[in-house]
């Protein structure tokens, strides 16, 4: 038998990432209430969670935010007969081409039965976790009397928008900061607890970690018992990627596909010192803590920024500049920023008004929903139609949401090349083309073009 259709090998991946998620729940857990219980004042942070949840947010899906909320439906169902959900989609009516494991999708399945409440109830939780231990780890860093002048620093504009939103970004980001704070504490344990499970989230953290954590490495072989932890959790990914075609393709630098895309690094270096679209005192800092990091001869949390930046720009779904709430993935670059950020933090400091320019893009908010999830809303508003010609035409609906047709047609998921005319991909895009040459469009509704595309078998 395939080891990846085993039933033993998908509830081995279901209890561990469970086993990895419970860790992360308790030592952050015991980490807050310890802090708390210290100073009382901290207690105001908690008013992020109902200030998040209140915000007039619109969903800023995308195309992968459907696949989130899929899988995390599949595991609510059941998530030991669903357990194959756990990678790539397979068997969960979606077109298996993602590359990450499903960490956050057994998280989000805890909420998702809420809707786009439970969404933004989880990310709420989570930004609130981000400015708390963020603040504990300024605090370390500069003078405690003044730490809490230098929270705009760490105000991005996009994790607030995504709040309505299934992503990985958040998440990412805020464990990253959780991951930091006990690393320049040096508590292993906790360190390396949440590293095994931010490992399982997505494809660089995995790549962002091993340089982040370099430094833990000589406490972590003095540790048998932890280290096989991390051991089976690592092995367990790089499985993964083995059997994965789709990461070979997606994630390894296909260096001619990127050197095409190398024209949106100026935009990408734009977007972030641009004083309306991001928080620029942050990429100040990372500017200067880089250098001061290579001064150091850390040059890979030196390079770290850069090669982040280059990663993301040169990808053909990881476009800076459209926007704040289309820029996602400069929450991942800030993830990968963030010990040139913390070092650029150590000896510098600012007058309180310049801190004014770190919460600028503010002004920029938009908190109208997704062309994407706007679609997703009329397709529910005239499902019996979609449902009625889908049938009539005994053809297939494809769209980023088949699960709204479950049970009543047939449907089929597509991700981010949905939305693109046939013929106009990138060399690494043609595992699609087949798909396309037996597209047919039958029609639109309320002027939703590439709302209903029927395929034919």
């Amino acid at each position: 038998m395939d080891f990846k259709t085993s039933p033993l090998y998908w509830n081995f991946n279901l209890l561990l990432l469970w086993l990895d998620l419970s860790l992360v729940i308790y030592f952050v857990a015991k980490e807050l209430f310890e802090r708390m219980r210290e100073n009382k004042k901290l207690l105001l942070f908690l008013g992020i969670i109902p200030l998040i949840i209140l915000l007039p947010l619109g969903p800023k899906y995308f195309s992968n935010s459907f696949v989130h909320e899929s899988l995390a439906l599949e595991l609510a169902k059941n998530p030991v007969a669903n357990s194959h959900c756990l990678w790539y989609g397979e068997g969960c009516n979606l077109m298996s081409f993602a590359s990450w494991t499903s960490a956050y999708h057994i998280l989000l399945s805890k909420f998702i039965g809420l809707g786009i409440f439970g969404i933004t109830l989880l990310n709420a939780i989570l930004i609130f976790l981000f400015f708390f231990f963020g603040y504990l780890t300024i605090e370390q860093l500069t003078n405690k009397q003044k730490s809490w002048m230098y929270l705009p620093l760490i105000i991005f504009p996009q994790m607030i928008v995504l709040a309505s939103t299934p992503n990985l970004d958040i998440l990412s980001l805020s464990l990253g900061v959780v991951f930091l704070y006990f690393s320049l504490r040096k508590r292993i344990w906790e360190a390396v607890s949440i590293a095994a499970y931010l490992i399982h989230i997505r494809p660089e953290t995995f790549i962002y970690l091993f340089i982040m954590g370099a430094p833990l490495l000589k406490d972590l072989i003095k540790r048998p018992k932890l280290a096989a932890f991390f051991g089976v959790n690592l092995l367990l990914k790089v499985v993964e990627y083995m059997k994965g075609t789709e990461f070979i393709t997606e994630w390894t630098l296909n260096w001619g596909v990127r050197s095409q895309m190398l024209s949106n690094l100026g935009p990408g270096f734009k977007f972030i010192f641009n004083i309306m679209s991001f928080n620029i005192l942050f990429s100040a800092l990372v500017v200067i803590g880089s250098i001061a990091l290579f001064k150091k001869r850390k040059i890979g949390l030196a390079i770290l920024p850069l090669f982040s930046i280059f990663a993301y720009t040169t990808h053909p779904y990881r476009i800076f500049g459209t926007g704040i709430g289309v820029d996602r993935y400069i929450l991942g670059w800030a993830f990968a920023s963030l010990p040139a950020f913390y070092e650029g933090l150590k000896n510098q400091k600012f007058h309180k008004l310049l801190l004014i320019l770190a919460i600028v893009p503010l002004i920029n908010l938009d908190f109208s929903e997704s062309w994407s999830y706007e679609t997703r809303v009329v397709a529910e508003k005239h499902l019996d139609d979609l449902v009625h010609i889908s049938n009539n035409n005994s053809l297939p609906l494809v769209s980023y949401f088949p699960f709204i047709f479950e049970g009543k047609a047939e449907a089929v998921f597509i991700m981010d090349d949905f939305p693109y005319p046939p013929g106009q991909y990138l060399e690494f895009q043609s595992r699609n083309a087949s798909f396309w040459k037996n597209t047919t469009y039958i029609g639109h509704i309320e002027n939703e073009l590439f709302l209903f595309v029927l395929t034919h078998n």
